[in-house]
């Protein structure tokens, strides 16, 4: 008797199919020397004995971390060029103000390109740094000079969120690397 042919929709289930040939490696991560009676990878946290189901959900919710991982470190790279952008704002908002200005302008300038590259290796702390800078030179040029609180102040509120985002850029990469690192996620 001929076999039957499959159905497209037949041949893609099947291609879907999740096949753990060895239960003492784990499918997802490849972690060796797993005890083959245990429901979930002790490594990773996949379920290697789970249902079908269970295992499609754990790989698609591992590849959206991922995916969200690789969206906030750009976030990161974004709020980094902001410091920079801080910088040059700093630069040329003071150049206009005579010799005294320009060193002030050049000195605060260094200030946050030092902190985009040190956010290369300590994100949280240079962003944190920046915030900090910029809201207490904006409270002190307040207090000197009234006005200077509302020249810019779209600026300032922009510069202001632009490096709060930043922080939060870096708790959302801390949050995800650790869900994806825990058994169990």
């Amino acid at each position: 008797m001929p076999q039957r042919r499959l159905t497209a929709q037949e041949r893609d289930r099947l291609r879907r199919m999740i096949y753990i040939p060895d239960l003492s490696v784990c499918y997802h991560c490849k972690q060796k020397d797993l005890n083959p009676e245990e429901n979930f990878c002790t490594n990773c946290g996949f379920p290697q004995l789970g249902t079908q189901e269970e295992q499609r959900k754990f790989i698609l919710g591992h590849r959206i971390k991922k995916s969200n991982l690789r969206e906030a470190k750009t976030n990161i790279s974004r709020a980094r060029n902001y410091l920079f952008g801080v910088a040059f704002l700093n630069f040329i908002s003071f150049i206009t103000a005579g010799n005294i200005g320009i060193v002030i302008g050049l000195i605060l300038a260094s200030i946050y390109v030092g902190l985009g590259f040190w956010s290369n290796t300590k994100p949280f702390p240079a962003f944190l740094t920046g915030l900090i800078v910029y809201v207490t030179l904006t409270v002190f040029f307040g207090i000197l000079e009234p006005l200077t609180l509302l020249s810019g102040l779209i600026w300032k509120i922009a510069i202001i969120g632009a490096l709060s985002y930043g922080l939060y850029a870096v708790k959302d990469v801390e949050k995800l690397e650790k869900e994806i690192e825990q058994p169990g996620n």
